[in-house]
């Protein structure tokens, strides 16, 4: 059986382009029409409207790019014809799920250019602290997936002190830690809202605390900084992870085969729970969840594991949040971009309930989010 190694050359290409996952967001305005493109394909990104950066777009250009050498390379043929957005999202999590089970059981015996890529070159530098692709695929994003109650963070330094074993991921607590006492100008802290970006982008996790929404709710606004919580999608990935890939030293291809058109086949749940908010906002959320999972379970590999009614919920529960909190942000804003960013959203909550919004929160909360213990 083959398997996949750290020497194949599309391997190589895959740490050359991952850096461009990870990199210090670059400035400017929030990507309304990009958000506006990715509403059309039915894909809600689970991070807040002006969290989107071009530096995220060009990583899911990139690593759909790459996926495409890398099934070419394997000669992997999945034949399932869904959007881009969610063939990002499949690249992106293959990409995650490789680079954590290469770096924990094969970096020693990888190139020396793969090495230098992964364990000592910065890819992403605050306040004089440098982390590695190493630091952040390796630990701290696998601390966001594996351990979601450290997901709801307060200002995400107990996420570093999980990891304060790792030099680099050390030398960051300190340097945040220290600057936040002192009162530095500007938010030091800021930087546990950019680590985990591209997860929220590709829905393993999910933006949870939004002062913006409560304030316009009258709900009270907590202390947080930064809070996210795993969704179903991220649930589901990290199930997969801990028990089909991270158990074995080997990495076959006919396990990777299998993942991809797994994780290809949520799309087809997802797309399910999307255009069925409004049943759910209705009380309907076991029936949906019940059949989003059978569309998964039409199409998904039944040698791994299934995507649960349980995960349908959480995926639900971040869609509706997200939905909300990019209706209080666009509010006044009437540029063409958000005027038709609302227009798609109507499409999944109607005008009367967006209109009745504080009824629609109690709703939420009662039926739904208190359910599954979020907030």
């Amino acid at each position: 059986m083959k398997n996949i190694t750290i020497q194949d050359d599309v391997i190589l290409e895959l740490f050359r382009t991952f850096k461009n996952c990870i990199a210090k967001p670059t400035r400017g305005q929030p990507a309304l029409a990009h958000l506006e493109y990715l509403l059309s394909q039915d894909y809600i990104p689970t991070l807040f409207a002006d969290s989107l950066t071009a530096t995220l777009e060009k990583c899911s250009n990139e690593i759909t790019k790459w996926f495409t050498s890398f099934k070419q390379y394997y000669n992997i043929n999945i034949d399932y014809d869904v959007p881009p957005p969610y063939q990002a999202r499949t690249a992106f999590t293959t990409a995650v799920i490789i680079l954590k089970h290469l770096l924990e059981y094969q970096i020693t015996q990888a190139p020396s250019e793969i090495r230098e890529l992964a364990l000592v070159e910065p890819v992403l530098t605050w306040r004089n602290a440098s982390l590695t692709l190493d630091d952040i695929v390796g630990f701290i994003w696998s601390t966001y997936l594996n351990a979601p109650q450290f997901g709801r963070v307060e200002q995400g330094i107990e996420v570093v002190r999980l990891l304060k074993f790792r030099e680099n991921i050390k030398k960051l607590r300190e340097v945040v830690e220290k600057k936040g006492e002192k009162k530095v100008a500007g938010d030091v802290y800021k930087i546990f809202k950019l680590l985990p970006l591209p997860l929220a982008y590709f829905n393993l996790i999910s933006d949870a605390y939004s002062p913006r929404l409560f304030k316009a709710l009258g709900e009270e606004i907590g202390q947080y900084r930064y809070k996210f919580i795993i969704t179903g999608y991220g649930n589901y990935v990290t199930r997969i992870l801990e028990r089909h890939i991270l158990p074995f030293t080997t990495l076959p291809l006919f396990t990777v085969s299998e993942l991809i058109k797994s994780l290809l086949s949520t799309y087809y749940s997802e797309v399910y729970l999307i255009k069925n908010i409004m049943e759910t906002l209705r009380g309907n959320r076991f029936a949906i969840a019940k059949s989003a999972c059978d569309a998964f379970a039409s199409k998904a590999s039944k040698e791994l594991e299934q995507y649960t009614e349980y995960d349908a919920k959480l995926d639900m529960i971040s869609y509706i949040f997200i939905l909300l909190d990019t209706i209080i942000y666009l509010k006044d804003n009437t540029s063409k971009e958000a005027t038709n960013i609302k227009r798609m959203i109507s499409r999944y909550i109607w005008p009367d309930f967006i209109d009745k919004l504080s009824d629609t929160w109690e709703m939420f909360i009662k039926k739904f989010v208190a359910n599954a213990f979020r907030l």
